[in-house]
């Protein structure tokens, strides 16, 4: 009987048995560690999908980032924004009018509009199935997929607050909100049919652990 553990050790196997963690998939965690660093174990699906192609001499195709196994198999993709606001000198206090705020925006929008969860979900749920030999595996364990990002999708109240405060004195945009807001739109259009999540990258274990 095929079961997400199963499924798991069988792709596994197709790296060495080697795991890694989100962080270490996570370049600017990359010699750079925060102080919350996860340890779930997880595999590198786009080194599973690298090599399965190559085996077969077949072209590479686009891939969820990890694959992790607790009750559910999860399939994981990893989007960081902290580093594309630095780039756009958006993480302080920065007055701008609103042409340039709308201009923002519209930078973040594109760059959502790029991710296609879709395709990489079924892309890594067909190797998974060549691997495993199974030929439908939706129908046959359950599956998720999991949204990681380095900016919190979920404000506690102190920080609502501390916003609030900072948007009266500066009239200042909450860009790390626009960007989670556009991000679990996006999700939530693009894949329907299995259990999604979308999570602060710093709160993955504990996310894990509750499935």
């Amino acid at each position: 009987m095929i079961t997400p553990q199963s499924v798991y050790d069988l792709v596994l196997r197709c790296i060495g048995n080697n795991t890694c963690s989100v962080c270490d998939l996570h370049k600017p965690c990359i010699g750079h560690p925060c102080a919350c660093v996860q340890h779930t174990p997880v595999i590198d699906f786009d080194e599973v999908e690298r090599l399965w192609h190559i085996s077969r001499k077949q072209p590479s195709t686009a891939s969820a980032d990890a694959l992790v196994c607790h009750h559910n198999l999860c399939f994981v993709e990893i989007k960081g924004w902290i580093k594309f606001l630095e780039n756009l000198h958006l993480t302080g206090e920065r007055q701008l009018t609103d042409r340039e705020e709308e201009r923002l925006k519209g930078r973040i929008l594109k760059q959502v509009n790029h991710y296609d969860f879709q395709k990489k979900l079924l892309s890594s749920i067909e190797v998974c199935e060549d691997i495993t030999g199974t030929p439908d595996l939706l129908s046959a364990l359950p599956v998720a997929f999991i949204l990681v990002t380095d900016v919190n999708p979920e404000t506690s109240p102190l920080e609502v607050f501390s916003m609030q405060l900072s948007m009266l004195a500066h009239t200042s945009t909450d860009w790390k909100k626009v960007c989670t807001e556009a991000m679990s739109q996006r999700l939530a259009s693009q894949i329907t049919s299995i259990h999604t999540y979308f999570v602060y990258c710093k709160d993955f274990d504990h996310l894990i652990k509750s499935l």
